[in-house]
């Protein structure tokens, strides 16, 4: 279906039809390199000759003009938005041939009817005359970062930025959307419209609950902070600001109420499916925290603080955090989720993440490249051993005498998303701590193959209902290959001291001595046995000596 220049839900019959030709002319004409023109006056524009190719201009019907013009239109009203300069009046709608000066591309391959045509903005001669380079280049440059969404934009260095487009160097299905789309990256998905209804019936719930605020009240407390929303996102979002805004509120309040009914499952509709289908709740907790489905934290406190009602006393870093505490992945007492009271984070993700990053850091320098560090396996080898420690945080891991002290991990589906995606928030933006990174760089480190995979498991460091000893080895060295961590992270110290102990001489001579004598029952039996055997001719050897010179230091002997 071919997109309309302005999409209204009350579009006439009429208007349709004249859009359907609006852009079967353009496809038209574009595959034969023929550029159509438009004057600011309105009027259609006779037949003449190119300029500077051999291509004609098409005269535009005139029932079609209003069309063009609205197009335009359009795509000023957007770079007015950016504070990007204006298109002038004076433009030709061009298709594949290309004259000396070159098409402007102004519009995204998805927005087109066929999937060929490439609607381009080409100046005619006079509104060309005199441009710079300099000024070319400027141009191209913001109509590029306009209408060309990228994840690594001027707006990726900001503070701010903090909502990426994973790079495509992360392989794996971790970042994948599954059943919701918190847009705007992925607004209009197919196969994510299952929850678009309900995501209106759940509003519609919160507006009926507490009927002193309208949705109009909601649209106009997010109108205020709509620019500060739009630097989260290190895409350009291609949005209008009405669109941009709604978008927030309703996507937004879904995530709340999901998170009271939750906490108070009472408040759940009968037969409400995201309750009854088991299936869907699981999903749900791994897409809030998918770096590419976030929202920002301002604009969920906002909602918030509007829809709370008076009887409400929980914060929502607090109920969010209860929220994800139902999952057993992510399950921790509840006297220390409440520590989370006034917690806050960019997002739902960074939310979650700084819970898991401990209050305590040891963040000295070691002067050894932090990721020098061998496999469990080898470890072994020079006596280091693995242990199981208690701590509320998998994060919290240190390394004395020999032992490398772990918490336990349950490792599944939505752990291994959340691994993944902290890792990738770390490495996209330029102002948070890279605890996740570090931690994944040394689980790269310790797992080399399923059988160090299998060592963790059997000392109850690592639960596993992620899949079979060598998926979880794969998706860990998947998870903390090529991620950069700095030389003062949080695990430096650790790093240096476990190298320094392997490579003592003394250290691992004494557990291969271990390992040979002392490893199973068997050799240890046989070890004390030759034990018993070297003892007893020791003193046999002494008691004959001994003897020897009894007799010979004038004693008398016996005759």
């Amino acid at each position: 279906m071919a997109p309309t220049v302005f999409p209204d839900k009350r579009t006439t019959a009429k208007r349709r039809i004249l859009e359907s030709r609006f852009w079967k002319l353009l496809a038209q004409y574009q595959q034969d390199g023929i550029p159509l023109v438009v004057q600011p006056s309105g009027d259609a524009v006779p037949e003449r000759e190119h300029t500077s190719s051999t291509s004609t201009r098409a005269e535009v019907p005139p029932d079609l003009v209003p069309l063009y013009r609205s197009y335009l239109e359009e795509l000023n009203e957007r770079r007015r938005e950016e504070d990007v300069p204006l298109l002038p009046p004076d433009l030709e709608l061009s298709g594949g041939r290309r004259d000396d000066r070159g098409p402007i591309n102004t519009t995204r391959q998805e927005d087109l009817p066929s999937g060929d045509a490439v609607l381009e903005i080409e100046e005619t001669p006079t509104s060309t005359t005199g441009i710079t380079g300099i000024n070319k280049c400027q141009e191209m440059i913001n109509m590029i970062s306009k209408y060309t969404p990228r994840s690594l934009s001027v707006n990726a260095s900001k503070r701010t930025c903090c909502i990426f487009k994973v790079p495509h160097t992360f392989v794996g299905n971790s970042y994948h959307l599954s059943v919701v789309s918190i847009r705007p990256y992925h607004r209009g998905m197919t196969q994510l419209m299952m929850i678009e209804e309900h995501k209106w019936r759940y509003l519609k719930s919160l507006l009926c609950r507490k009927q002193t605020k309208t949705f109009e009240d909601y649209l106009e407390s997010i109108e205020p902070l709509e620019k500060d929303a739009r630097e989260y996102y290190s895409e350009i979002i291609q949005l209008k600001s009405h669109e941009f805004i709604e978008m927030m509120v309703l996507d937004g309040c879904f995530m709340i109420e999901v998170f009271r009914k939750i906490k108070d499952p009472r408040q759940f509709e009968a037969g409400d499916p995201l309750l009854t289908v088991g299936w869907i709740l699981p999903f749900l907790y791994t897409d809030f925290l998918l770096l590419e489905n976030q929202i920002p934290f301002f604009i969920l406190e906002k909602l918030f603080e509007i829809s709370k009602m008076p009887s409400e006393e929980s914060s929502l870093s607090l109920l969010a955090m209860q929220f994800f505490n139902e999952a057993t992945a992510l399950r921790r007492p509840d006297d220390f989720i409440c520590r989370f009271h006034d917690l806050k984070g960019w997002h739902l993700l960074d939310l979650v993440r700084l819970s898991f990053v401990p209050e305590e850091e040891i963040t000295q320098s070691s002067g050894t490249p932090t990721h020098i560090m061998h496999s469990i396996s080898k470890l072994h080898g020079s006596g280091i051993k693995l242990n199981l420690a208690k701590a509320e945080s998998f994060l919290v891991v240190k390394f004395k005498n020999g032992v490398i002290e772990m918490p336990r991990i349950r490792l599944d589906e939505l752990m291994g998303s959340f691994l993944s995606n902290c890792v990738a928030f770390e490495q996209c933006h330029c102002d948070v701590s890279k605890h996740f990174t570090t931690y994944a760089t040394f689980l790269e480190c310790l797992v080399e193959s399923a059988q160090d995979v299998g060592y963790l498991r059997h000392h109850n460091i690592m639960e596993n209902n992620l899949g079979n000893d060598d998926e979880v080895a794969c998706f860990i060295n998947k998870m903390g290959k090529d991620v950069m961590i700095d030389s003062d992270s949080y695990l430096s110290k650790l790093f240096k001291n476990v190298d320094e102990y392997y490579r003592n001489s003394w250290n691992l001579q004494w557990a291969t001595f271990k390992h040979k004598y002392f490893d199973t029952p068997w050799s240890f039996i046989s070890a004390l046995a030759a034990f018993v055997l070297l003892s007893l001719a020791i003193a046999q050897t002494f008691y004959t000596i001994y003897a020897y010179k009894n007799r010979n230091d004038g004693s008398p002997s016996l005759k």
